[in-house]
């Protein structure tokens, strides 16, 4: 069954990449989003049935994780309209940097410094890799 899903990924991906196609690399870039989240959903409801778990067990397993992917599309998406609202014609790559650059340094100021609970141990772990006082709590 991982083998069906993972070929109408593909199928899917090549769909939304023709649509995607007209606005750029973002639109292609949007295009492999919206496959990886398709896959990502469809792998887990296997998985879930596979190992007789329910969506709330995984749900509650990946609240912090989600918590942290929310503050980072948040700055993702702030970064997004300041170059559409200064209207920046920036090169692809040039965008594609800022981007990621972007969501990597949001995502890990989050960890590190907006740590949701059951992630405080890792997050330590981290801040002492990098001389930073632990988290009390």
């Amino acid at each position: 069954e991982e083998t069906s899903l993972q070929f109408q990924t593909w199928i899917l991906l090549i769909a939304l990449s023709a649509i995607g196609l007209q606005f750029g690399l973002p639109g292609i870039a949007w295009a492999a989003v919206l496959a990886s989240a398709h896959i990502s959903i469809r792998l887990c409801r296997l998985a879930l049935r596979s190992i007789n778990s329910s969506a709330s067990e995984l749900f509650s397993a990946l609240a912090p994780v989600i918590q942290l992917c929310a503050i980072q599309f948040m700055g993702s998406l702030a970064l997004f309209a300041l170059l559409f609202w200064v209207n920046a014609d920036l090169p692809d790559l040039l965008y594609t940097v800022l981007m990621v650059g972007n969501a990597i340094t949001i995502y890990t100021l989050a960890f590190l410094f907006f740590t949701p609970k059951k992630l405080i141990p890792e997050a330590n772990r981290w801040r002492e890799k990098i001389g930073l006082k632990p988290i009390q709590g």
